[in-house]
């Protein structure tokens, strides 16, 4: 068995994956603005299309900022928790 080699699986097992074109149920934008060197990922603002969501982005206390607003970070894992939160 040691003489045997690895070989890929075969591309047929992804046959039960594929389906129709993917669309989009809903689209936004926002768009960050301001800051200094790091282009407002330590002192700028975010703001959706909508203007249902502005926020100031600060970096976080362990990484040298104020810690005072929210950061890009805590954007993702919220972004990310309630896209996938189920019941």
């Amino acid at each position: 068995m040691a003489n045997k080699r690895l070989r890929p699986p075969p591309l047929t097992l992804l046959d039960k994956y594929r389906g129709q074109g993917f669309t989009a149920r809903y689209t936004t934008t926002v768009t960050v603005s301001g800051g200094e060197a790091a282009h407002g990922r330590a002192s700028g603002i975010a703001r959706s299309d909508d203007d249902n969501l502005i926020l100031d982005l600060r970096l976080p206390a362990t990484l040298g900022g104020p810690g005072s607003d929210t950061n890009p970070e805590q954007l993702f894992a919220a972004g990310y928790a309630a896209c996938f939160h189920g019941q």
